[in-house]
This record gives structure tokens, C-alpha cells and sequence, in this order.
């Protein structure tokens, strides 16, 4: 097992406290049923495809506690949130807070779940032991639903404030879990934003987000994870659409000491258009940014588009692993993945994976990779210009993902963006040139 010290062999018996925890405060055969699959499962190692990138040593060697409830003031919550014109829902460590969300919400409809819905936890598009593991220890499931043919112009605000445990080697243990709808010809714009109430305490924040977009629907995403140094962060989305609807997602993920975001498209209808976006900054020393894509053509006639980038400093990680799948019927496929990756020093590591798994004919696909670093002649012609060093070396790196920004139609969020990126390289004086 990874070569783990004693008390990390044991690792599913930790989390079996946590899950024996559970089922005696909200018993479930479907929780169980998860719990059964984590164990086929097993701990994942290096020599497994999906994990041979990633060391999970020192996540194992922390003891795993439950999460509590935590309260905090309105004015604490204002403070963390973003300053948009949307209707907002908070949760606080894995719990949706009434106290502190909007009571309105439009035609948005919410519902709090704590009762078994085996079709929508049973069913991963890829099993995952993480994705189970979130099944397993939930305590409730919130619903977001768009009724028929509404067409929302506020967008959904998800505010998820999280807070660890001061313990030394103790991870406070955090599970999201989410289904959205939007039914027939509805149309919205979600956006997912977490945070940390403080920059030293330490947690895992395991996250499920399930989407089904209906016949003619609609939905932007955009999911913001701006965590501190010392939590952990795995992210699975797995989004099903139907005929004539269009999805299109951005992730930026920055922040956390591992940062592992999978998201999953199955299409199964025809004319739907998939845009999938991601920028990783794995900037901090020994922090990880592994994205995870898998799009699957089920049906005739459809798009999916994926620009996915990532910038890496000293001793920084990136990865991404992208694979389409075109299946036998589904013929005119428009399928394109790119993957872009800038390495600002020696020490930086970039592990990249597009896959193309074709089936049928009469499709256009096709996937691209590339790995640099900052050219010294772009350099020296913008120092050339009276620019300093230092500045030189931020707009080249700003340049790089101008473009994710563009993807972005909001003017406020671009700015929260970037400000929050210039802030990261603003912080850190030592990155130097390859």
C-alpha cells in the first residue's frame, strides 16, 4: 500500500469509524452499498493508472475526524463571499445554512435531501474510490432544479466556507453532494465557490456534483476553488445531457496542497454542445493540479469542446489525463481537446494524457499537448520595451491564460479572477526564469 507507515495501513478502518459514525445517526443501504464498493475498490497506489502521479503519503498519514458545524456571522460570510448580483446559498462544512442564504432564489427551486436515491449514487460514469467514499459518509443531498422552459438571468450562487481542525496530522473530513436539473428548455448559470474561514487549519474536502440537462436546456458553470495550503481537494462532476442542450463549464482551482478535479460528460442526445474550460495553478511548493476529463459521444450531431491549462512553480505538480470517447452511432461527432502547460522553473513537473477512443466513422476529433517555459527572448524584447524583469515575466504569464479568462462573460468574475491569480505571483518572489 504505497509503502505507508503502520498507521496508514489501516487507513479504511479510519474511515470506517467515520461511515460507523454515520449510519448510526442516518442508517442507509445505500450508504452501505457505497461502502462496499470503496472496499472492492481498495487504497489507491502509485502503480494504478489513475494515481501513478500522485503520492498520497502524507494525506494517509493524518488521522480522519467528521467535520462539525461551525457558526459563523453573517458579517464572517460576507467577508468570504464573492460581491456578485446572484442568489445565494451557503454551506458551511458540508452543511447547507438556511440562516445564511437567500430566501429567494427566482425560479430556482432547492430541496435538502437526507433519504436514499440509489439511481443517481449507484450509477458513477467512472468509479472512483473518493466519489464512493462521498456517498458513503454524506449527510444530506441538496437538489437544485430549474422548472420547464424558465429562463433564470440571476445566477445560483454556491458559497461553500470550510473550516479544519488545528490537530497536528488530523484532517477534518468534509463531503459535498449535489444533483442540478434543468428540465426541458430551461435555461441558468451556477456558480461554485469554495473557501477557507482561515489560511492554516487542515481538512479534506471530497465534493460530488451530478448534472442532467434536459431537452433544450441550458446551463453555465463555473466552479472557483480558492483553498488554503493545508486542505485537500477532490472534485468529481458528472454531467448527462440530452438532445439540443449546451453545457459549458470553468474551473480554476488554485490553492490547496492536492487539487484533483474530475469531471465526466455523458452525451446522450443529439445537437448538444459541450464546452469544458480548466486552469490549474499549482503554485505553492509541493502542491499538485490534476485535472481528469472523460467526454462520451453517445449520440449524432453533437460538439464538446475542452481547453484545459496549467501553470507550475518549484516543486509544483501538474497533470491531466483527457480521454473522448466517440461511441458506434454517434457519427458527425465535432470533438477538440487541448492542453496547455507553462513550467516557471526547472523543479516543476507536468504530466500530460489526451486519449482519443474512436469507434465510428465520418467524425472530426482531435486533441493537442504542449509543455514550455518562459522565453528568454520574449524577455529581453519587453525589457527591451523599458518593462522590468519582474513585470516582464508577469505579463508573459498572465498572456497565458488570457484567453480561460475570455471564456468567462462576466466582467466581475474575470476581475476576481485575475486579481486573485496576480496576487498568488505578486506574493511569491522567487520564481524565476528556466
Amino acid at each position: 500500500m504505497q509503502n505507508l507507515s503502520k498507521n496508514n495501513i489501516n487507513i479504511l478502518h479510519k474511515w470506517y469509524k467515520l461511515f460507523q459514525k454515520r449510519q448510526k445517526i442516518l442508517p442507509s443501504k445505500e450508504a452501505k452499498y457505497n461502502w462496499e464498493q470503496i472496499k472492492s475498490l481498495g487504497i489507491p497506489m502509485r502503480k494504478q493508472e489513475n494515481w501513478k502521479y500522485i503520492s498520497l503519503n502524507e494525506f494517509f498519514n493524518n488521522h480522519f475526524i467528521d467535520a462539525i458545524y461551525c457558526n459563523i456571522s453573517k458579517k464572517e460570510c460576507n467577508s468570504l463571499s464573492l460581491k456578485l448580483h446572484a442568489y445565494k446559498l451557503v454551506f458551511i462544512n458540508g452543511k447547507y445554512s438556511s440562516l445564511l442564504s437567500d430566501k429567494k432564489l427566482g425560479y430556482w427551486k432547492i430541496k435538502t435531501k437526507n433519504q436514499e436515491n440509489h439511481q443517481l449514487t449507484k450509477k458513477l460514469i467512472i468509479p472512483d474510490i473518493f466519489a464512493y467514499l462521498i456517498e458513503s459518509l454524506r449527510k444530506e443531498m441538496i437538489t437544485i432544479f430549474l422548472p420547464k422552459e424558465k429562463k433564470e438571468n440571476i445566477p445560483l450562487y454556491l458559497l461553500h466556507i470550510n473550516q479544519g481542525s488545528t490537530k497536528e496530522n488530523t484532517l477534518a473530513t468534509i463531503n459535498y453532494r449535489h444533483h442540478i436539473e434543468l428540465n426541458n428548455g430551461s435555461t441558468g448559470k451556477i456558480i461554485e465557490h469554495f473557501v477557507s474561514k482561515n489560511n492554516f487549519q487542515a481538512y479534506f474536502n471530497n465534493t460530488r456534483t451530478s448534472i442532467i440537462l434536459n431537452n433544450s436546456a441550458k446551463l453555465k458553470y463555473i466552479k472557483l476553488g480558492f483553498e488554503n495550503h493545508n486542505s485537500y481537494h477532490f472534485g468529481y462532476n458528472d454531467i448527462y445531457t440530452k438532445k439540443n442542450s449546451i453545457f459549458s463549464s470553468n474551473t480554476i482551482m488554485v490553492g490547496s496542497k492536492i487539487n484533483r478535479n474530475q469531471t465526466n460528460v455523458k452525451i446522450n442526445g443529439k445537437n448538444s454542445n459541450i464546452i469544458i474550460n480548466s486552469l490549474l495553478i499549482p503554485c505553492t511548493k509541493n502542491t499538485i493540479g490534476d485535472s481528469k476529463t472523460y467526454i462520451e459521444h453517445n449520440k449524432s450531431n453533437c460538439i464538446s469542446r475542452q481547453l484545459h491549462k496549467i501553470i507550475v512553480h518549484k516543486y509544483g505538480k501538474g497533470i491531466f489525463d483527457g480521454i473522448i470517447k466517440v461511441k458506434r452511432c454517434a457519427y458527425k461527432t465535432d470533438s477538440k481537446m487541448i492542453n496547455h502547460n507553462l513550467l516557471l522553473d526547472k523543479l516543476a513537473e507536468i504530466n500530460t494524457k489526451p486519449q482519443l477512443n474512436i469507434y465510428t466513422d465520418d467524425v472530426v476529433c482531435n486533441h493537442a499537448a504542449t509543455i514550455g517555459s518562459i522565453d528568454s527572448n520574449q524577455i529581453l524584447y519587453l525589457r527591451s520595451r523599458g518593462i522590468s524583469y519582474q513585470d516582464a515575466k508577469k505579463m508573459i504569464i498572465f498572456s497565458f491564460f488570457a484567453d480561460f479568462l475570455e471564456s468567462i462573460d462576466c466582467k466581475i468574475l474575470k476581475k476576481i479572477i485575475f486579481l486573485r491569480i496576480y496576487e498568488i505571483f505578486q506574493n511569491n518572489k522567487n520564481i524565476k526564469l528556466l
